[in-house]
């Protein structure tokens, strides 16, 4: 299945945003450090896929393309295989907390 296409769990946002950016990245940073990926890399992930949850907040274009428009906006800040790699991260996270959701709620 391609990452690309698949829906991230709902962002719900305060005035600044920054309450739920760290409510959706508490989780994620604590399930990354479940994983095998050594410090400099987890904090790397981190920093991205924090910068995307702020990315996502203000873009207003197609989310079937939101990560493309991400990698790209931000190439000067990080390779883009460094921002794909942390997105696929982001992605193995949300299928795992997909499939952990109870079916009735």
């Amino acid at each position: 299945m391609d990452p690309q296409h698949l829906t991230a769990p709902a962002l719900l946002f305060d005035d600044d945003g920054r309450a739920a950016v760290v409510a959706r990245l508490a989780p994620f940073v604590a399930w990354l450090a479940t994983g095998d990926d050594d410090e400099p890399t987890r904090r790397r992930h981190r920093e991205i896929v924090e910068a995307f949850l702020r990315f996502a907040d203000h873009d207003g274009g197609s989310p079937g393309t939101r990560r493309q428009r991400f990698v790209v906006a931000h190439r000067d800040r990080a390779a883009p295989e460094s921002s794909r790699a942390a997105l696929s991260r982001l992605t193995e996270y949300d299928a795992v907390v997909r499939c952990t959701l109870p079916l009735d709620g």
